[in-house]
């Protein structure tokens, strides 16, 4: 099977709930990539397993997944990947607790998701600005980009797999600090907004950021 049918399949496992089979089979589809000299699908693959395995508890495996990613990205024109390489990194840092590297690094995500006119890069990439700043204790600001995220993905801006990291998120991050209004609010909005998509967008919806990569 190429990249793209085992990417599939992978896709399949974890919206169903069945994650080691998911991550499994991911690896092969990034491998499948990587033998295809697809770098923009492989090096996005690369960084979805970089997080999952960060999210396990397992910064070593992240790390070399992460690795193989920015070597995937460094041989891409400018462009959106370079994004998304700069919000991974962010991301990384902020889970690995280098809160100063994270908020020095997020901004180049923000900018290039702009300069290219990706709204969920840019949705992405604010998310991520708005935990690191809570993280360093600018909790009004932080929470400011937190719903600047979150109204995009209401707006139909994000697809649906980055809609559930984005809102999930900003959910533990209320409850962390006790807001439990801007919870509610934001979960009435996503109930609504979920309401309102299309069936055939809920089965077909991307895991990730190589969606657009045709």
């Amino acid at each position: 099977m190429t990249g793209g049918d085992l990417e599939a399949f992978a896709d399949a496992a974890w919206w169903g709930s069945k994650l080691p089979e998911a991550l499994a089979i991911r690896k092969e589809a990034y491998a499948a990539y990587d033998t295809e000299g697809n770098d923009a699908a492989a090096g996005a693959t690369a960084a979805r397993l970089a997080v999952e395995h960060f999210q396990r508890g397992e910064p070593a495996v992240g790390g070399g997944f992460l690795m193989r990613a920015q070597r995937h990205v460094a041989a891409l024109p400018p462009g959106r990947e370079q994004g998304f390489m700069a919000t991974l990194e962010a991301t990384v840092a902020l889970m690995s607790g280098d809160l100063e590297g994270s908020l020095a690094r997020i901004p180049d995500g923000i900018r290039i998701g702009r300069e290219v006119g990706d709204p969920e890069l840019v949705a992405l990439a604010v998310h991520t600005q708005g935990l690191a700043m809570i993280d360093a204790g600018r909790v009004v600001e932080g929470l400011a980009l937190l719903d600047e995220a979150m109204a995009a993905t209401v707006a139909g801006e994000v697809g649906p797999y980055f809609t559930g990291i984005i809102y999930c998120s900003l959910l533990s991050a209320c409850l962390a600090i006790g807001d439990l209004r801007r919870a509610g609010e934001w979960s009435d909005a996503a109930a609504d907004w979920c309401a309102a998509v299309p069936r055939s967008r809920r089965r077909s919806g991307s895991a990730g950021p190589r969606s657009r990569r045709d």
